[in-house]
């Protein structure tokens, strides 16, 4: 019922109000979004979801990783090391993020296999069962992009 899901996003506000930072990857931004903890801050989420993140009123960039004061976001799941990463070396230094980036043997490939005419052949986005908002979903992203356009996709 709404009644538990209040509060329960009542309870994960303040958690989030005594946190020093707060990351969140992919959908997790509709849950800070749920919290009111978004409210005229910039985050990001999977590209595909990116417009209904906005229809909620939270300042979307269209960027892999998104940092606003506490808060960081990445954009689907993958971004997540990504994130990570980031998040490390703005704490701990380029030395530490360096290190962790060695010991995963975290050197993507940067291979761009996607072509922008695939979007067209995606299955209709559908957020979550019960949500109205349905179609293909937001475009893609500048950065997605621009990597085919460097790549020549």
């Amino acid at each position: 019922s709404s009644g538990i899901n209040a509060e329960l996003m009542g309870k994960l506000r303040k958690v989030v109000d005594k946190a020093e930072c707060v990351l969140t990857i992919c959908s997790g931004s509709f849950i800070l979004q749920a919290t009111g903890a978004l409210e005229g801050r910039k985050s990001t989420t999977h590209w595909r979801a990116a417009d209904w993140l906005r229809d909620t009123g939270v300042r979307v960039e269209g960027e892999r990783i998104v940092q606003d004061g506490k808060f960081w976001s990445g954009g689907g799941v993958t971004a997540g090391i990504d994130l990570a990463l980031a998040f490390i070396s703005s704490q701990a230094g380029p030395e530490m993020a360096g290190i962790i980036q060695l010991t995963l043997e975290y050197f993507p490939s940067q291979e761009v296999y996607a072509k922008a005419d695939q979007v067209t052949n995606l299955p209709p986005f559908t957020p979550s069962e019960g949500q109205a908002y349905s179609g293909m979903g937001s475009p893609l992203p500048e950065y997605i992009v621009r990597d085919m356009q460097n790549k020549g996709t």
